[in-house]
């Protein structure tokens, strides 16, 4: 299964690849592509650090913008008057607010990353080339429009509660149904949301 994505981002994937840092379409993006919609905005994500990128896009004449979510490893940058984030792999740590990484961690593989994401629709990668890489079922999902947590659905919803209205967003917006697991994690964390 191949995809093919807008000029301006093939341009900065394969500037930034010809740099020597790799860097994979992710999320929301792939998912409309996947589902035949063509996304109105994109993100990134590299094994490479922040630091790393930056100096990729400095050598590049790339533009980026200072401290725009650096500490938790995303650089944004200006390509065609847009701008894109990448953000580096990483795995998160600790909830205190029941919404933002008490810490982040980076690590070099899709697999470490993919388990912080929120469904599994959301947590596919394209490369380059188009291709897409898939760690959890979400084609599978978004092919049987199903919204289905990654890993233990309790776990993501109390990481993160506004998860929980995202389901019920997408659920309304894309005409998908949520997996029993996941509605039911769902439901026993509702009281979470009393805190976003």
């Amino acid at each position: 299964m191949r995809f093919n994505v807008p000029e301006r981002i093939n341009d900065l994937q394969t500037a930034l690849f010809s740099a020597g840092v790799e860097t994979f379409v992710v999320g929301g993006a792939v998912r409309d592509m996947i589902s035949g919609r063509m996304p109105h905005d994109f993100d990134m994500a590299t094994p490479e650090t922040p630091d790393r990128v930056k100096a990729a896009c400095g050598a590049l004449n790339i533009r980026t913008i200072s401290d725009l979510g650096e500490k938790h490893g995303t650089v944004a940058v200006v390509t065609g008057g847009e701008v894109i984030e990448i953000t580096t792999f990483r795995t998160d740590s600790g909830y205190s607010d029941k919404r933002h990484p008490d810490s982040v961690s980076f690590t070099d593989t899709i697999e470490e990353d993919v388990k912080r994401r929120d469904f599994t629709m959301n947590s596919l990668y394209l490369d380059k080339d188009g291709n897409v890489r898939d760690t959890v079922g979400g084609v599978e999902d978004i092919n049987a429009r199903i919204i289905r947590a990654v890993g233990d659905p309790d776990i993501r919803f109390k990481e993160d509660a506004l998860r929980i209205l995202r389901a019920v967003r997408f659920a309304s917006k894309l005409g998908f149904a949520i997996e029993d697991k996941t509605a039911e994690a769902m439901k026993r964390n509702a009281i979470l949301l009393k805190g976003i």
